[in-house]
């Protein structure tokens, strides 16, 4: 199952996360490659706390980032069989977002 996820905040990158944990492909985006390289560097400190606490095996790191790709395009999701959206909580920002996707999906 290939996953989209719009939105590469701290609850849309860890939803990404956890469809990777599970072998899925994800496509994580957002408005920018700052964001989206922020939230990358963001899930790989949590992977390492995971693995610390002992939630994950070392192997499982590299294995879940690379079942992440990022885009600031939403074309990808046309791919999709998943997409969920996390953006900003703006009604507008929401509804434009949904229709977009709406075109796409």
């Amino acid at each position: 199952m290939k996953v989209g996820v719009v939105g590469a905040g701290l609850m849309g990158a860890e939803i990404g996360l956890v469809f990777a944990l599970a072998g899925h492909d994800v496509i994580l985006s957002d408005t920018g490659e700052a964001q989206l390289s922020a939230a990358m560097e963001r899930l790989a400190r949590a992977l390492d706390r995971g693995i610390q606490r002992g939630d994950y095996k070392d192997e499982e790191k590299p294995l879940a980032l690379a079942h992440i790709s990022t885009s600031v395009s939403l074309d990808p999701f046309a791919e999709c069989d998943f997409v969920t959206e996390a953006v900003f909580e703006n009604e507008a920002i929401k509804a434009e977002t949904w229709r977009k996707l709406d075109a796409i999906c």
